[in-house]
């Protein structure tokens, strides 16, 4: 007669911790870009520097959208983004004075597909763009649609 089997007791399934990430309130004083659609910015501290999130969902009209404003003695820093079009168009970041002043190109006119994606991925060291001493910091659409993402920068 063969023996019992003997099994120990129930190894408990390992789980992997779940990070929730709460969406923050959108400000009372939310921007509205092509009179439909708002815009707003969130900032978390690292290392001792805030970190701004601007989030983009402009419409299909186009045009032009300030990130940051102008910051006497400032600069702000593009350290990341992630921008996509619902239609073949155009975006170019701007260093500018207080709208509607005039605006230096900090990239060329970058051409964004349908449904295809721009990405910077976030690094704070080596910043994509960097406006001039006390500019806004804006971006340039053109194009039949809209763009969505997000713009992750410094002031510094």
């Amino acid at each position: 007669m063969p023996k019992p089997i003997k099994v120990g007791p129930k190894e408990k399934p390992f789980h992997q911790p779940v990070l929730q990430l709460a969406k923050p309130p959108a400000p009372a004083d939310v921007a509205v870009v092509a009179a439909e659609v708002p815009l707003a910015t969130e900032e978390t501290e690292n290392s001792g520097r805030v970190i701004h999130r601007f989030i983009v969902n402009q419409g299909p009209a186009g045009g032009q959208v300030t990130i940051a404003p102008a910051t006497p003695n400032r600069r702000h820093q593009v350290i990341g983004f992630i921008l996509s079009a619902t239609g073949n168009g155009t975006l170019q970041f701007l260093s500018g004075g207080p709208a509607p002043a005039p605006t230096t190109p900090l990239t060329g006119t970058m051409d964004m597909g349908q449904r295809n994606s721009l990405v910077w991925p976030s690094n704070p060291s080596a910043p994509f763009v960097e406006t001039n001493l006390g500019d806004s910091l804006r971006i340039q659409t053109t194009g039949g649609g809209g763009v969505r993402g997000m713009i992750i920068y410094l002031t510094v």
